[in-house]
């Protein structure tokens, strides 16, 4: 179609993939009857099967944020993401390598209509480009259940932003799209959290869903649970990931100091010494467990300042 450049290819399929507009991933197809008829010696033999359609592996899958973001720039700027526009947009940029015109003719031409598109853009609620989509009522409130857009991906929502009662959030299920997801579906994410029983020391263990997956949590604490599903772990598993948690807590922890916030653990990248703001590396020549409370805050006091981060002031 005259669109794109053999060297724009790696870095687009990387880019959609980071933001999170595809992914890859296997379709494990489905399957249906088939009925057979065969004609051999002026009769027809009938055998019934099965066959699998669909299926595919090691492809790129749209997400529901890359179909939503599709979906809403095919209908706010659909000059834009037309085939026909990048194609003339390439064969413009071929004459201006060739001096046949100039650069600053071909940008005027093409922003002052986008302008006039971003502008009209501007009154397009905060609903409608998060997706949001009505699925359904919760019987136990009567308010609606939502589909929508979040800061961290999908998510559901029981209820409106303007009712006197914040709205209950919680994450679409594994593997369900946005635009796909059932009522029944939804309710039973807000299940959650779970009780499971207690823990060695008394502390009920609850499970959820968090910005980095599933968890289990015990006063608190937190340990990940991937790849087990919250709904169903046992009592029994959650005991031994909380063991395995605490376990690997205490290997990091090398040494703290009375009535200080200053404490020597381990890392990534080896021991060192933190007072919960600064961490420095302990020197190689030092052991990290004979520290005491003076040469760890020499050692903070010495780290080097973090460089500021730089504020852009809109005028």
């Amino acid at each position: 179609m005259g669109i794109g450049r053999p060297s724009t290819y790696a870095p687009t399929i990387s880019t959609v993939q980071d933001r999170g507009y595809v992914e890859k991933g296997d379709a494990e197809g489905k399957q249906r009857p088939v009925k057979q008829f065969v004609l051999a010696n002026d009769s027809v033999s009938e055998t019934d099967s099965v066959e699998t359609y669909g299926a595919d592996r090691g492809k790129l899958f749209p997400t529901s944020v890359g179909m939503l973001v599709s979906d809403f720039l095919v209908k706010h700027f659909p000059a834009i993401v037309d085939y026909d526009f990048t194609k003339k947009v390439e064969e413009e940029f071929d004459d201006i390598e060739a001096g046949k015109t100039a650069w600053n003719t071909m940008i005027a031409e093409f922003y002052g209509p986008f302008h006039e598109t971003v502008t009209a853009a501007a009154d397009i609620s905060r609903a409608e480009a998060a997706g949001a989509r009505t699925i359904g009522t919760d019987p136990a409130t009567g308010k609606p259940v939502i589909a929508r857009l979040g800061r961290f991906g999908p998510m559901l929502q029981i209820g409106e932003a303007t009712d006197d009662d914040k709205p209950r959030f919680a994450p679409m299920p594994t593997g369900v799209r946005l635009d796909e997801v059932t009522l029944e579906q939804a309710l039973k994410q807000f299940e959650l959290p779970r009780t499971i029983g207690q823990s060695a020391d008394g502390q009920d263990i609850s499970t959820n869903f968090g910005r980095f997956g599933p968890y289990i949590k015990w006063g608190s604490n937190y340990a990940s649970i991937k790849p087990d599903d919250p709904f169903s772990i046992t009592h029994e598993r959650a005991l031994e990931l909380i063991a395995a948690k605490l376990t690997a807590d205490a290997a990091k922890h090398i040494k703290s100091f009375d009535d200080s916030k200053i404490r020597v653990a381990n890392g990534q990248f080896g021991p060192y010494v933190t007072d919960g703001t600064t961490n420095v590396r302990v020197p190689k020549d030092i052991d990290p467990a004979s520290l005491t409370l003076e040469q760890a805050t020499s050692l903070l006091a010495a780290a080097p300042a973090k460089a500021k981060r730089r504020r852009i002031v809109k005028k």
